[in-house]
């Protein structure tokens, strides 16, 4: 089902070729829906604009000719119009841009947000999300910093719903800001990208500003907040360069924008317009908001898909990630199921079990000299294990003692390290550990002790240790 809807998705927002551009008698129109009350926008698009290749979304999603939409994912509208909204404070300019898809963040996909270790987004619901992504003046979180595009995304039914709330003139911040919060006060949770940091930050100092609210109303911070940002990171840690929004777009959405305005270049876009009220200068800026918004949606399904007991994440690094953090909210069982698959991924199949240790060979094998720690260290010396490995193993012993295993399955999952990956220090301190308390073994304890202390720089923690130890052996 994963890969079905993230095949669906790569059409919905993949790197297509711009169709010819369509007669005007074949451009669909609706006669119902005012196009413009403002000059420079009449017939404007925020998809149009030049180049080679078809920006972000594809031609279809706008009504235009060209390539058919994927089977469930046909547009219902003709290309987005813009309105002047009137509000009590005054008007401001909306573009509305209606993109089907019945498979965005369904019941199923959504009940996974119980599974994030944050309290206050497992009430999480698709009717009353709001993503938010602002375009700003500049990026710092001072007052002079204006908020002139306001990206504001929903679930409607099969749709989903992108209204860019654009300033054309700074005197209708006001009526942009009170259109927001009556969108605020029919939504339960905003989702937003880095938005704890920045977005919300800039739009309460602008709250405050225009006295619609005083600092201790202007509690947006308090609203609960999916921030993918923070989710992301766990979810794709180690995986990816780095967690910008660009990234994880390449990343988890197998998805590379075409002819897209730089982020730090939207500022200079929004001033020259501002000069020359002509709308070319935001037709880009528009798109790569509209990028931003659906992108937000598509990135909270991924991630909260990837929290599904029904799924199997795509690597071995991502389960452990999704086990540290469901063990989060208790569910140590299926943390232990993927930690475990985990590990079997990186080293391989795991050795005998201990009880097998047990067969009447055994005694036979134990006669024969154990190699010293330098030895045992010389051969493994090249295989370290990559130290989210070694965290992996340590939260699987934790599962299996919480879940109701045995210390030998413990001692199994260490022994399954150590077999591709001795030279870590902390994976033998664990053996010692187990051997000492568990097995009872204050032989092996010591051995383990001293290959540990093998394994790195001098320390006198583990010297004491290995003393402690053999005093306890002498009796």
């Amino acid at each position: 089902m994963a890969d079905d809807f993230l095949k669906r998705f790569k059409r919905l927002v993949g790197e297509v070729q711009r169709p010819q551009t369509s007669s005007p008698a074949s451009e669909v129109t609706d006669p119902s829906r005012p196009q413009t009350s403002s000059a420079g926008f009449a017939g404007a698009s925020p998809a149009s604009g030049g180049g080679e290749n078809t920006p972000f979304p594809p031609p279809h999603l706008w009504g235009g000719g060209g390539q058919r939409p994927p089977e469930g994912s046909e547009i219902r509208r003709p290309p987005p119009a813009s309105d002047s909204v009137s509000t009590p404070l005054g008007h401001v300019r909306v573009i509305e841009t209606r993109l089907r898809h019945p498979d965005l963040l369904t019941d199923s996909v959504v009940a996974n947000a119980a599974r994030i270790k944050d309290a206050r987004v497992r009430g999480f619901s698709k009717a009353g999300a709001l993503f938010l992504d602002i375009e700003a003046t500049g990026l710092s979180h001072g007052a002079g910093t204006v908020a002139f595009l306001l990206g504001l995304g929903r679930v409607d039914g099969d749709d989903f719903v992108v209204e860019q709330i654009l300033l054309e003139d700074y005197n209708e911040e006001p009526a942009q800001l009170l259109l927001l919060l009556e969108r605020l006060s029919a939504s339960t949770h905003l989702v937003s990208y880095n938005g704890k940091s920045y977005d919300t930050s800039v739009l309460e100092s602008r709250l405050v500003m225009n006295r619609l609210m005083d600092r201790e109303e202007a509690h947006l911070k308090l609203m609960p907040h999916l921030d993918l940002l923070h989710l992301g990171r766990r979810l794709h840690a180690g995986t990816l360069e780095n967690y910008t929004l660009s990234s994880m777009e390449r990343g988890v959405l197998d998805h590379r924008r075409i002819d897209d305005l730089p982020g730090e270049l939207v500022p200079q876009h929004y001033f020259q317009y501002l000069v020359s009220r002509d709308p070319v200068h935001l037709e880009p800026v528009l798109r790569h908001n509209l990028q931003d918004v659906v992108s937000l949606a598509l990135l909270a399904h991924s991630f909260l898909q990837l929290l599904d007991p029904a799924e199997t994440p795509p690597s071995a690094r991502i389960e452990y990630n999704v086990a540290r953090e469901i063990v989060q909210t208790g569910d140590f069982q299926r943390a232990r199921v993927l930690l475990a698959d985990a590990l079997r991924s990186v080293v391989g199949p795991m050795p005998v079990p201990v009880a097998a240790r047990e067969h009447p060979w055994a005694a036979l094998i134990q006669c024969l000299p154990e190699p010293g720690p330098s030895l045992r260290l010389c051969q493994r010396q090249d295989l370290v294990p990559e130290p989210w490995v070694v965290d992996a193993t340590a939260l699987l012993c934790r599962a299996i003692r919480r879940t109701g295993g045995t210390w030998e399955e413990e001692l199994d999952a260490w022994e399954t390290v150590q077999h591709v990956g001795g030279g870590n220090r902390r994976v033998h301190l664990e053996m010692s550990k187990i051997y000492e308390h568990k097995a009872k073994d204050l032989n092996r304890a010591i051995r383990e002790a001293d290959t540990a202390l093998l394994c790195g720089p001098p320390s006198p923690e583990i010297e004491a240790r290995i003393e402690r130890l053999k005093k306890r052996l002498m009796g």
